[in-house]
């Protein structure tokens, strides 16, 4: 019979709101473990979700901070001393076998000081490698103060912690490349929860016959190519006049220039942008969409990093249309998505309207993203490199 382990997960984000996090607790639960989470609070949630949680959820008093630059080493500094309270108070008390910290920032592994020297395992789950993603979100370069700095942090961080986990193959290439052993670093898939992404759920694809449905959910920032899709919208109403391109993630700076951009090109009516919903809801935005796309712009990190929405999307067997990245031409094909230049708004209009018209070309594309991904990865096989670790 397989050892029980007591685990504490340690992340910088909502616990309800983190779907990778959510997959490992809920896995490690149902093979009897025992699990904590430590995290920052999150937006109220209803009594219905809450009651529905399987683990001791231990939220800090602190929320992110919604700023620039200049308030990350604020916030960074404030959580991690909340963290290390809360997690010290919490190991005295549970003897944990394993902490398990997610970043970001890396170094919140730090707050695992006593359960290491006491004899806990360690470990550091890179959902992003920070160097590349300040390079990404701040558009600098490697010479930068900040990313010099980051990238010791790393180090550091990766030296404190006895295995690291990367989210796919290039980010474990990024941490070989500065230096950390590669037999350290494993690799676990941020692979879509199967019991949520889950078409068995739902009555078959509706697709919405009375507009035609664009989707993207996830976070409005510039360096998802969002302005892309509104500047096509002008070309896509004259040959798609139902078309509704909706947006489904939180109300910021971003998302407001968006709706000014798309009332300054004449095509406010089109645009609908959605506030952020739980986890457990987003298959059925999917359900009723008819093209889920992602117009990332390639850089650092936005090339290399596995967009989790379009995994979503596959699962959920609707149609992708995404920028032509190198990440995505490491899992799918010409054949599974519908690729497009970055940054060519004539082109992405071109494609849409040529899958509107074309309803089994939209069917193959989902047909095939299931033979390239969806039936040669599952969570059960990420789950299980991951369950080797806590050994």
């Amino acid at each position: 019979m397989q050892k029980a382990h007591k685990v504490c997960h340690l992340v910088h984000q909502s616990y309800y709101r983190d779907g990778r996090v959510k997959r490992y607790v809920e896995s490690l639960i149902a093979k009897g473990d025992k699990v904590d989470v430590i995290c920052v609070k999150g937006p109220k949630l209803p009594t219905s979700e809450l009651n529905n949680t399987k683990t001791n959820v231990y939220e800090i008093p602190f929320q992110r901070i919604n700023g620039g630059a200049f308030s990350y080493p604020v916030e960074y500094l404030i959580a991690f001393l909340l963290f290390s309270i809360w997690l010290t108070t919490l190991h005295l008390r549970n003897r944990y076998d394993v902490v398990h910290v997610h970043n970001m920032p890396d170094f919140f592994v730090f707050a695992a000081f006593l359960p290491r020297i006491s004899g806990s395992k360690v470990i550091l789950d890179i959902h992003d490698p920070m160097p590349e993603f300040f390079m990404s979100k701040f558009e600098t370069t490697e010479k930068s103060p900040i990313v010099k700095t980051l990238i010791w942090e790393e180090k550091l961080s990766t030296l404190f912690a006895h295995e690291i986990i990367a989210a796919n193959e290039n980010f474990r290439n990024c941490l070989i490349r500065r230096g950390v052993p590669k037999d350290k670093i494993s690799i676990v898939l941020n692979i879509p929860d199967p019991f949520i992404f889950s078409r068995d759920n739902l009555n078959g694809r509706n697709g919405n016959r009375e507009e035609f449905i664009l989707l993207y959910t996830g976070t409005l920032a510039p360096r998802y190519g969002l302005e892309l899709p509104v500047r096509a919208l002008p070309l896509l109403v004259k040959d798609i006049p139902n078309v509704r391109l909706l947006l489904v993630g939180p109300n910021n700076t971003f998302s407001e220039h968006l709706v000014s951009l798309a009332e300054e090109l004449g095509v406010g009516s089109y645009l609908t942008i959605n506030l952020p919903v739980p986890i457990e809801q987003v298959p059925v935005y999917m359900n009723n969409a008819d093209i889920g796309i992602y117009p990332a712009l390639p850089d650092s990190h936005m090339s290399i990093a596995i967009p989790s929405k379009v995994l979503e999307y596959a699962f959920m067997g609707l149609p992708i249309l995404a920028a032509r990245l190198l990440v995505l031409e490491n899992y799918f094909s010409d054949t599974a998505i519908e690729f497009f230049n970055p940054k060519d708004v004539k082109q992405f209009a071109d494609k849409v309207i040529k899958m509107h018209s074309n309803t089994p070309m939209r069917e193959s594309l989902a047909i095939n993203a299931d033979r390239e991904f969806t039936n040669k990865h599952s969570w059960e096989q990420e789950f299980s490199t991951y369950q080797r670790l806590l050994d």
